[in-house]
């Protein structure tokens, strides 16, 4: 097929013009897309701001909550030595005053016993020097 010269004329400026509406349409689509994708931009790192903020309080009360378990765990160490501690140190001293109870009723009991002998003893001596009876 073939065209004549203002066919031709007429084709080579339908295909200039396609090619100026193409690359038209192509700058629009790259103005359009990369507007689109500063928006994206922008959102994600507002997303991302956000995910921090939320991360560094999560972190920042596992932190704290850690932190003030540590320190109960260890008020709570202290005060089981310190019971442990003072139950030995009562334990010790309720012993020592046992002992001594111990001591002195034995001590007392010798001296009773002791007592009761020379006593008997005594009684015996007066009833043979006033009576003369030997016991």
């Amino acid at each position: 097929m073939e065209y004549n010269k203002e066919e031709k004329q007429t084709r080579n400026t339908s295909v200039k013009q396609a090619k100026m509406d193409i690359e038209q349409a192509a700058s629009q689509a790259v103005t359009v897309i990369s507007a689109a994708a500063g928006e994206a931009a922008k959102v994600v790192a507002e997303a991302a701001a956000v995910s921090v903020k939320v991360l560094s309080i999560k972190n920042a009360d596992d932190h704290d909550l850690l932190i003030e378990l540590k320190t109960r765990m260890e008020s709570l160490r202290t005060d089981i030595k310190d019971l442990k501690d003072g139950t030995s140190l009562q334990i010790a001293d309720h012993e020592k005053r046992i002992f001594s109870l111990e001591t002195g009723k034995s001590k007392t009991t010798v001296m009773l016993t002791a007592t009761v002998i020379i006593g008997g003893v005594l009684v015996s001596m007066l009833i043979f020097h006033l009576f003369g009876i030997g016991v």
